[in-house]
């Protein structure tokens, strides 16, 4: 019997050259990277929260490309982007800083061709409220 299509918004969502997915552990990055199109230099956008394994998650995230930018989502206990920053810079070439998420995917479209954005569903769920508002 044939598996039906499906997708989950949050979920290897592929939105042309951008790519969303609320990987929030190490293990569910990896699955993230199995899956990714490409092979593509990813201009990643992550916030990440501050109980989640952040270094595991950036040590695998550096596979996908090699340009960060960090922010934070709205949620209390994300890493306020500064310090999700620091831990990425022995891991990455450059590495940006940009609090707003809105904000960061958008200078990340300016950094790269393609784009991925990740961490937490928290991250995702914040843009699609700015999706949401921007086409009011």
């Amino acid at each position: 019997r044939p598996l039906a299509d499906a997708s989950l918004a949050g979920r290897l969502e592929i939105r042309g050259a951008e790519v969303r997915d609320g990987a929030h552990t190490p293990d569910a990055v990896d699955w993230l990277l199995e899956r990714l199109p490409g092979p593509h230099d990813y201009v990643v956008v992550a916030s990440i929260l501050g109980d989640k394994d952040a270094a595991g998650i950036l040590d695998r995230l550096a596979r996908a490309g090699h340009t960060l930018v960090a922010t934070a989502s709205s949620n209390p206990r994300a890493l306020p982007a500064g310090a999700a920053a620091d831990l990425a810079r022995s891991r990455f070439a450059t590495v940006h800083t940009e609090p707003d998420p809105a904000a960061a995917l958008g200078l990340a479209r300016g950094l790269g061709d393609h784009v991925l954005v990740t961490g937490s569903l928290y991250l995702l769920a914040d843009l699609a409220e700015n999706d949401r508002k921007s086409v009011r």
